[in-house]
Order: structure tokens, then sequence, then C-alpha cells
């Protein structure tokens, strides 16, 4: 194999696998036909045009079964990753959580809802405890929580790591677990499960790992994971927003939806402490999501008419 070869291969895997099965061969053949004899990497614009049109296959083929319920399951699953990435620092200290949540994200990637629904509550019920320092004589954990070694961030100027939820109120967090749970409640209550998704989506964990949501963005010279999820929230919402043009539905408007509603919650609960970067912050979430429901509603009465 080439390494022209190789870097297409690399650029094609954007494409889902059911895609590359049935052409990809006959997609790289053409490829490598057009190419130069002394080529090694692919152009750039050749590059972007295959990665563009492989995501936008990717979610068109993923837009099977009812709309709304596919955003929630998105939604959910989205929620479920960013619980599982706040918890992932604390791995010595709340080994099994740690592992319960992994099992949640597992689940709800694979469509078992049901069985995410138990893992997702038990894992919530554990997480009061440590919110609220009200303790179970069942599985009792020393408060506060702090990050194994590491880990951070640290509080600017002061060295001192942070614990978990230890940078807001005790709720925020509490009612962050219960829009999940409803979500998946909403979704085992129905006979056919919402399907598999992508295991690309846990990459995403390492990106937002040891982030506070409740932190907001005033520590983000001290912390530039905050900035990192900040950042990322947006192009996930802006990822919705191009997708609901692709396949013209509300599936990604909804799954964008159930995510500002379980981020708000961290604003509502500190908003006397909120900073204009934080205000921003949630106004072009909260846009952009806006926007990708209008689009979704125009669609839909462009198909009705």
């Amino acid at each position: 194999m080439t390494t022209l070869e190789s870097r297409y291969r690399l650029l094609m895997r954007a494409y889902p696998r059911s895609y590359r099965t049935g052409h990809g061969e006959e997609l790289l053949g053409t490829l490598l036909e057009e190419a130069r004899p002394s080529q090694r990497l692919p152009p750039i614009r050749e590059a972007t045009a295959l990665v563009r049109e492989g995501l936008r296959t990717r979610v068109l083929h993923s837009a099977r079964g009812p709309a709304w319920v596919q955003g929630v399951h998105l939604g959910v699953l989205m929620l479920s990753i960013v619980n599982l990435a706040q918890l992932f620092p604390y791995f010595r200290s709340i080994p099994v959580w740690v592992g319960v949540s992994a099992l949640a994200v597992l689940a709800v990637m694979r469509g078992r809802v049901r069985l995410a629904l138990p893992l997702v509550l038990a894992t919530t019920a554990k997480m009061s405890t440590l919110a609220t320092g009200v303790q179970f004589p069942v599985d009792i954990t020393l408060i506060p929580v702090f990050p194994d070694r590491g880990w951070l961030p640290v509080l600017p100027d002061e060295g001192i790591s942070r614990a978990l939820f230890s940078e807001g109120g005790p709720w925020a967090p509490l009612l962050s677990y219960g829009v999940t749970i409803a979500g998946l409640a909403v979704l085992a209550g129905r006979r056919q499960a919402p399907g598999n998704r992508s295991w690309w989506w846990p990459v995403l964990i390492p990106f937002v790992a040891g982030v506070d949501p409740a932190a907001g963005l005033t520590g983000v010279l001290g912390s530039p994971r905050t900035l990192t999820r900040a950042v990322l929230e947006i192009a996930l919402v802006l990822f919705a927003l191009w997708a609901t043009c692709v396949v013209r539905d509300h599936r990604w408007a909804v799954a964008a939806g159930v995510y500002l509603i379980a981020a708000s919650v961290y604003f509502v609960e500190d908003v006397f402490h909120l900073t204009r970067s934080d205000y921003a912050h949630l106004g072009i979430l909260l846009f952009l999501t806006v926007v990708a429901a209008g689009i979704a509603y125009r669609e839909q009465r462009h198909v009705i008419l």
C-alpha cells in the first residue's frame, strides 16, 4: 500500500462502513487513477471534499426512524458522554461509578435504553450523595472527592485541585442527570429500540474530561479544558445545524435542544455570578439551536405543502 493510498483510506473513514463496503474500492480506484505518479498526499480541496461528503453520507445513513425519537436518543447520548467525562478524573476515588457510567454510555450507544436507564438511575443516586453531602449507609465515599494525580484543572493562582461538584450548587448536576433519565424513560417506553450510534462518539470524552459545567468560562485562563468544552459545544451545535440542513427534519434540532436544557440548568443556578462570556456562550448555543429548529420546521412545511 502506497502512502497516497493509505491517506485516501484514512480520509474515506468519514464515510459509514456500509458505504465503504459497497463503494469504497471503486471510489479509491478513481482517486488513484486521477493522481499524479509522484503524488504522496491528497490535494487539500480533494481531502476536504472527501470528509464533507463522507460526513454528509454518514448523517443521511443514520437518519432512520421517527425524527423526534432519534433526536432524543442523540441528546441523551451527548449528556451521558458529558456525565462520564466529568467523572473520569476521579477514577481512583469512585472507580465503580466511573465504570457504571461508562456502561451506561455503551448501552445508550448500542440502543439498549432499558439497560441504560437503571445504570443512570444508580449513578444519579450516588452523585446525589456526593453533591449534597448526604451519605447513605451503603457505599460511603469520603468527600470532597478530589481528582487523581496529574489531572487538571486547578484553581487559578492557588494550585488547589477542584473537587467534584465544587464549582456550583448541588442541584444543577442532579437536574442534568434528571434530563438524561427523562429522555431514557421516554425511549424505554417505546417498543422499538432507537438503534445504534457511531463508535466515534466516545472520542469526545478526552476533550471535556474533568470540566465542571458549573465553572462557566470564568476560569478560561487557568483551565484550557473549560475553553475546549465551550468551543466543542458550539462546534457540535453548528454540526447539528448543518446536519439539519442535510436530513431536512428536526432530529438534530431536538438533540441540541435536549442537551441545551441540561446545560441551561447550570446557568440558571449560578445566574448572579455569570460573566459576559458565559452569557455569550449560552446565547450562541440557544441561537444556533433555534435556527436549526426553524430550518427543520420550514422543511417540514414544504413537505406538507
